[in-house]
């Protein structure tokens, strides 16, 4: 395929070889590879949890999600938000803490298999635990919710003797 007429003058300084690399990089069908590549990484990095998702409104909103943890301080928290948190080695007890100034915030966890594992709505101040023993799947809802929200893995405390 010879270079057009218009394009070797656009690229009359650039060799034959690199006028064709051109042309090929503007071809749309060399795009679909990697638009292709980069949405299974997006959707393999939501499968594993390495981004929450939500479909809120958030103002003033500092977070910090891993793997093995989550955690919110806000203004406002309105509509739901979900993460998948994993245990460390050893751990099994889920700590929610919530911190309610105003408005309404619920949370629910489910295990891996779709099990409903904790559900609480209106939540105020508090803190729960609740055994659960892999990765968990957390949804919070904030209803105009101003405070905050954390949760994490710890390990089973030792029973007394």
């Amino acid at each position: 395929m010879q270079p057009s007429k218009a394009a070797s003058l656009c690229y009359k300084h650039l060799s034959k070889e690199d006028v064709k690399m051109k042309q090929k990089a503007a071809n749309p069908k060399f795009l679909i590879p990697i638009f292709l590549l980069a949405g299974a990484l997006f959707l393999a990095a939501g499968f594993f949890g390495l981004f929450s998702t939500r479909s809120a409104m958030r103002v003033g909103y500092m977070g910090h999600e891993s793997l093995h943890s989550w955690s919110g301080r806000y203004a406002l928290l309105d509509g739901t938000m979900k993460h998948i948190i994993r245990p460390k080695d050893s751990q099994n007890i889920l700590q929610i803490e919530t911190v309610t100034e105003s408005g309404t915030i619920s949370v629910e966890v489910k295990d891996a298999q779709g099990s409903t594992l904790f559900q609480k709505d209106h939540m105020q101040t508090g803190s729960f635990e609740i055994p659960a023993p892999g990765k968990v799947t957390v949804r919070i809802k904030g209803d105009h919710h101003k405070g905050s929200f954390a949760i994490q893995f710890q390990p089973a405390s030792p029973t007394e003797g």
